[in-house]
């Protein structure tokens, strides 16, 4: 025997249905962009990663130098696309 709801209103496949965009009001582009700020800052993580190696590795100074930089770089990208989304 199935068993059925006993009225629409208790029949939660109705709120399966929406997609998440749509729930949220979130537009693609803005989805896009939020996808490509957590992209920069999983790379700026991994700079940071290889700075924090290089470090207990010994590196010369100038490699710490360039992961700096490479990391300052990124430090402002992720900001400025964060200003540019909100």
């Amino acid at each position: 025997m199935q068993r059925t709801s006993a009225s629409p209103a208790n029949d939660n496949r109705a709120a399966t249905t929406t997609s998440g965009r749509r729930a949220t009001g979130t537009d693609p582009q803005a989805q896009a962009r939020g996808r490509e700020i957590v992209r920069l800052h999983q790379t700026l993580e991994d700079w940071r990663d290889r700075r924090r190696l290089a470090d207990a590795a010994g590196w010369p100074a100038l490699a710490a130098q360039v992961i700096g930089i490479e990391i300052r770089a990124l430090e402002r990208e992720v900001a400025r696309r964060v200003r540019e989304l909100f």
